[in-house]
């Protein structure tokens, strides 16, 4: 019986494990397009840099990089989150997306994060 117990507690524990994350407090960006794509459990690559390609940007920010999209500029990155320049990390994000026009000749677009979980 005391086997069984510790048995259940033992299954119970590791279905209960979950990825390791962290609780961020994300600001709206009041994202102004009406034209907005929702990004639920993304996987991509956060990165630190002022550089796209290249080109050389203004000043550095915070980007998030997905398979077959623009860069994504995040507008509301909390600031207990640090990467030194030109650092990556694999990262599992939500949030909205501004899409732009087919027509548009554009570096990035706009991400308003909802969560994030940096791996």
């Amino acid at each position: 019986m005391k086997n069984l117990t510790i048995l259940t507690i033992c299954i119970f524990l590791f279905a209960c494990k979950k990825e390791k994350s962290t609780e961020y407090s994300f600001k709206s960006c009041n994202l102004t397009s009406s034209n907005l794509e929702v990004l639920t459990k993304q996987d991509g690559t956060l990165i630190y840099t002022n550089k796209l390609g290249s080109i050389q940007l203004a000043n550095y920010s915070f980007f998030i990089i997905i398979s077959g999209a623009l860069p994504l500029q995040i507008c509301n990155m909390p600031s207990s989150i640090r990467l030194r320049q030109d650092e990556v990390q694999k990262v599992s994000f939500s949030g909205k997306m501004i899409v732009l026009p087919s027509t548009t000749d554009a570096l990035s677009t706009t991400l308003e994060l909802s969560a994030l979980n940096i791996h």
